[in-house]
């Protein structure tokens, strides 16, 4: 079984949405900087709120997205966009909320990549937003044990701090992963996007995760056959800087380093009486500015 493993922003998937809007059901672009009130879209400014909107099912935000991936042969700049999409869904038979997150990026020189992660969250009563799983291609992670929560209520100094554990469920190719997520509020700053210019809370994340492909190391253990290019495990550490817009939802703008080390199977060397492998280690750094083009939030 082959998989090649795309290591999302999975402390940006813990996505909160804004209320917005002049009395519609739907703001279609959600708030324009003077708020809509005006009947126009001349450039403004919104200062952020304390309090972020519950998620609602038709929310999208579309990011532009440029940067550049260093691997272990090259270095390709990359631009294209994302989509952010929130829908009904459940998880080992509960109902969740689940945040679509799709990426297209052209490689200067190179084949078009399309990624996309699907993360479950629940949101409390106060805001707060906990991620109780995830799924990436076909392997379905259940969340069995968290301590981080994305705030409901943001100020300046406010910060979260913890650490999630999640395991495959059942039916899923068997992996384990850890994740320690921190996030700290440490100032407000204006944000120019495609929009116009809004006010946005400045805030800085470090993510620290390893996902071991369990199921892949019991059969090399067994003796069974592995495909070449298979991945055993994968290390991540990301630091990103976020400004964040609660009247829109979600972040106005966000620039993120991705370091990531991948173990897989190079190769076959030998097969009788017993299977061996050649592992390799890719090491991949990757930069991204995420800049909001539009965005659509239901009431």
């Amino acid at each position: 079984m082959s998989k090649k493993f795309w290591i999302g922003l999975v402390g940006s998937a813990l996505m909160l949405s804004g209320c917005g809007g002049n009395g519609s059901a739907t703001t279609p672009i959600a708030p324009l900087p003077d708020d809509g009130s005006q009947g126009n879209t001349r450039p403004g400014n919104i200062a952020p709120s304390s309090s972020l909107r519950s998620l609602a099912p038709g929310d999208v935000w579309q990011y532009t997205v440029s940067g550049r991936i260093t691997d272990n042969t090259s270095t390709k700049n990359v631009s294209g966009t994302m989509l952010r999409v929130v829908s009904n869904d459940t998880l080992a038979g509960s109902p969740v909320l689940k945040i679509s997150e799709t990426m297209t990026l052209q490689p200067q020189g190179g084949v078009p990549m399309n990624i996309v992660e699907e993360t479950y969250v629940e949101q409390a009563s106060n805001g707060q937003l906990t991620v109780v799983g995830r799924r990436e291609g076909t392997f379905i992670f259940e969340a069995q044990s968290n301590t981080f929560a994305l705030p409901g209520s943001w100020e300046l100094g406010e910060s979260a701090a913890g650490e999630t554990s999640m395991q495959t469920a059942t039916g899923s190719p068997q992996a384990r992963s850890t994740m320690s997520n921190t996030l700290t509020v440490i100032g407000t700053s204006d944000v120019v996007t495609p929009l116009g210019l809004y006010g946005s809370w400045r805030t800085e994340r470090s993510v620290q995760g390893r996902v071991d492909y369990t199921g892949v190391t019991d059969r090399i253990q067994l003796g069974q056959s592995v495909e070449v290019g298979t991945v055993l495990s994968v290390d991540r550490t990301e630091t990103s800087t976020e400004f964040w817009v609660p009247a829109i939802g979600s972040f106005a703008r966000k620039s993120a380093t991705i370091f990531t080390s991948s173990e897989r199977i190079k190769d076959i060397i030998q097969l009788t009486p017993v299977i061996q492998y050649e592992k390799e280690t890719v090491a991949t750094t990757t930069t991204l500015t995420f800049s909001l083009r539009s965005t659509t939030v239901n009431r």
